[in-house]
């Protein structure tokens, strides 16, 4: 499977098919459900981690389709996310502007509520249609029942659902206070719209971001920790260069920000290494294995936690899930 994962680790699966429509998917869960395999829904492998082997079926999530109305958008889980989004900007279609040029699945996109540049999934999603991996029924989800947090939601919690479809609705209002978006329309002088909004947010992604296809990664690999304000007080006491932003309940952190005051970015264990360009980026130089990772992994959550006392979550899901 290592064509199939953006990292470029080296996997197998016991079982694997592709599933083109819904009676594809139910079959292959059928297969699963007589064999007693567990299965695993594949996207397009840019958000994830592979394990060496993986003991089940993967399904390969290829159904495609998208529909525009008036008032909201139907996407099919196995679509490609950037294309939706330009098809968006194409049409008019406002409100997923912020969300150019992340990599994946629309199915994807719930499960890890994306988001970027001042705006998550969630504040923009209707419904989301799934599949029960154990009943095969589908179940249309609303906005609240997918339990949506900073890079969670119901469906990364609950796994017997394999995220079928989107609905997202129109009339979205427009985003642009994010640094990188004021200063490119200002730099320009060009109008606040969803169309000069993606091109500023297309340009700031290119421009901090490694493309993938010739860094092999998954993008940011930790969330940005929230912290209390209280706790925030503390850190801004001791270390007043620290950025933070009010997040709902609390202050989010940049742990790109983190990383980077540690110089860390370049540190590399056998094939993989922290991007020179992106802190918050783990680049696989082609023979970096997943323990490689792991390593990796932990000596940035402990130099973080040893310096500021703040805990670093990754970002992408395990497959198998396992701690890394």
């Amino acid at each position: 499977m290592r064509k199939l994962n953006s990292f470029g680790l080296n996997s197998t699966a016991r079982w694997f098919c592709e599933a083109f429509n819904i009676e594809e998917l139910s079959e292959a869960v059928a297969f699963a459900k007589d064999r007693s395999l567990d299965v695993f829904v594949l996207g397009s492998g840019t958000n994830l981690i592979l394990g060496t082997h993986i003991d089940g079926l993967v399904i390969k999530n290829n159904l495609r389709g998208r529909t525009f109305s008036e008032n909201q958008l139907k996407a099919s889980s196995g679509e490609n996310w950037e294309e939706l989004v330009r098809s968006c900007d194409l049409k008019g279609f406002q409100g997923l502007e912020n969300l150019g040029l992340i990599p994946g699945t629309v199915g994807a996109a719930p499960i890890q509520n994306i988001g970027a540049y001042g705006v998550e999934l969630s504040d923009r999603l209707k419904s989301v249609e799934a599949l029960n991996l154990f009943t095969s029924e589908t179940v249309t989800f609303s906005n609240t029942d997918c339990e949506f947090s900073y890079r969670d939601s119901k469906f990364k919690k609950e796994k017997e659902w394999c995220v079928t479809s989107i609905t997202i609705s129109s009339g979205n209002e427009l985003v642009w206070e994010y640094p990188d978006v004021r200063i490119y329309l200002e730099k320009h002088n060009l109008e606040m719209s969803s169309g000069t909004i993606y091109r500023a947010v297309c340009v700031a992604r290119k421009r901090k971001l490694p493309d993938l296809r010739r860094f092999p990664n998954v993008g940011s690999f930790f969330k940005n920790p929230v912290v209390t304000a209280e706790k925030y007080k503390i850190l801004e006491s001791q270390f007043p260069n620290i950025p933070g932003y009010v997040y709902r309940h609390g202050i989010k952190l940049s742990a790109a920000w983190l990383i980077d005051s540690l110089d860390l970015k370049g540190q590399s264990i056998g094939g993989v290494s922290i991007s020179r360009q992106h802190a918050l980026v783990i680049i696989n130089h082609s023979a970096g294995t997943f323990d490689d990772l792991k390593k990796l992994s932990k000596l940035i959550k402990t130099r973080v936690h040893s310096a500021y006392d703040v805990s670093l979550e990754i970002e992408p899901e395990v497959l198998p899930e396992q701690p890394i």
